[in-house]
């Protein structure tokens, strides 16, 4: 298989009729890394606005559960996906989260402004970062996929498409995103919690790092300085130059799929104890 094979296979499938499929192919097999770290990304922008960062500080899960939180975020989202949205097993992950979630009072419109920022975060930085960019094709995709998902959420006046999805983001930014404490608070807990995943030397460079690729008008919003220096150069040509090198790497072999390594689920995990309340450490694998 070449580098480009799977995608001239992605390009015979219908980003209508078999969008999961595609998705599948995008998130775990062509830019696993990148998919993720676009999704994370997509939790600082959730930051920017009061009514979200305000929930997470009351509840407290980032501060003083930041890795499962974290991981339970990613988890719930690859459990959604994995045997598809509508399989029993896709529908079982997302009862779990919709009870959830259920417990708390969420509006639809920080629903539709989460869902828009989790679909076009990876979108955003795979075609920024990734080794090549996403067609139009996958794209589209990746949007019905997360349409299909909001659907199951119980999330009303989805967009129909990428602009939609664009709209949606940019529209609550603009009107709802201004500087409140709870963005910083939360912010900090988010980039502490990445500072973890580094060795002790490491870390008090994590937050410069981190800060340098958030967007500049995003970052008073979050509480965050603008970076020293070169530094916001000298990330993000670290990250593209990634990006050029693994296009001369071999692609992701069909037989292994990218599968989460959570660190707060050592042992594996379940989708029941994914969430607030449910400790981790199980004997089941993934």
């Amino acid at each position: 298989m070449g580098r480009y094979s799977r995608l001239r296979f992605i390009r015979t499938l219908d980003p209508d009729r078999d969008h999961e499929r595609i998705s599948n192919m995008v998130s775990r097999y062509e830019f696993p890394f990148d998919y993720r770290l676009g999704f994370e990304y997509a939790v600082m922008i959730d930051n920017a606005v009061p009514s979200i960062s305000g929930l997470l500080v009351k509840t407290g899960q980032f501060r003083d559960h930041g890795q499962k939180r974290f991981d339970d975020t990613m988890l719930f989202e690859y459990e959604l996906k994995r045997a598809g949205l509508d399989s029993p097993h896709g529908r079982t992950a997302v009862r779990a989260l919709n009870t959830i979630h259920g417990r708390y009072d969420i509006t639809n419109d920080d629903y539709l402004f989460i869902l828009a920022s989790q679909t076009l975060g990876p979108i955003d930085w795979i075609n920024t970062y990734g080794w090549r960019r996403l067609t139009g094709h996958e794209a589209r995709a990746l949007v019905n996929t997360n349409r299909r998902m909001g659907e199951l959420m119980g999330i009303k006046d989805i967009p129909l498409d990428l602009t939609g999805f664009r709209t949606v983001l940019e529209t609550t930014l603009r009107d709802r995103a201004r500087y409140q404490d709870t963005n910083r608070q939360a912010t900090e807990s988010v980039i502490q919690t990445i500072a973890r995943w580094y060795p002790a030397p490491l870390r008090p460079l994590i937050p410069h790092a981190v800060t340098a690729l958030v967007a500049p008008y995003l970052r008073p919003l979050l509480g965050l300085p603008d970076p020293h220096g070169p530094l916001e150069y000298t990330v993000r040509t670290a990250l593209k130059a990634r990006g050029r090198a693994l296009r001369l790497a071999p692609p992701r072999p069909a037989h292994h799929p990218y599968t989460p390594h959570p660190n707060s689920y050592p042992a594996g995990w379940t989708i029941a104890q994914l969430g607030p309340g449910h400790g981790g450490r199980s004997t089941e694998s993934r």
